[in-house]
């Protein structure tokens, strides 16, 4: 009995030694690592989403976000006047992003065709690209879209109707 006592207390201390050296080693994270599948996400089937998805890195210092993007801009949409660029201001990383859409249009409500995509480079690979049919009354969002480092203009294009004139809003972030 005596002997089943030792070992019990060797393994203790045995097991609380190995606890307080593991607690002392430092680890590192060899990097991180984004999903190919959605770094060329095309968000045409996105629909009304308003759920993030963002990437952040875990550290000492908190959580942080590993991305960061945004911009704005308002126009006024005829049929001459189809694009609208939207700066994106300090735009970090590569990440998670969303667009907020408002439309208004005095004269009743249109469909019409909106798509998205970099205005510098066209076939960013990283950068996610919409294509959708909205209204010109109402605001629409997309969510669960990436950006790239080197995005620096969000361009819109939008079908408008002719004989239609709409305001609008965008918001780009994340």
């Amino acid at each position: 009995m005596k002997n089943i006592l030792r070992y019990k207390r060797a393994i203790a201390l045995i097991l609380t030694l190995v606890v307080c050296f593991s607690m002392n080693t430092v680890t590192f994270a060899a990097g991180v690592s984004i999903n190919e599948s959605i770094l060329a996400h095309d968000a045409s089937d996105m629909g009304d989403v308003r759920n993030g998805c963002e990437l952040y890195l875990l550290s000492d210092d908190g959580i942080m976000p590993l991305s960061y993007v945004n911009g704005y801009a308002s126009a006024t949409l005829d049929s001459s006047h189809k694009f609208v660029g939207v700066i994106c201001h300090d735009t970090q990383g590569i990440g998670g992003m969303g667009i907020t859409i408002t439309t208004s249009c005095s004269s009743g409500t249109y469909n019409m065709r909106v798509r998205g995509f970099d205005a510098y480079d066209v076939n960013a690979a990283f950068t996610s690209k919409i294509d959708r049919t909205i209204t010109t009354n109402g605001t629409f969002y997309w969510e669960h879209l990436m950006h790239n480092a080197d995005l620096h203009m969000y361009g819109f294009s939008f079908d408008v109707p002719d004989g239609v004139t709409a305001d609008v809003q965008i918001w780009i972030y994340g």
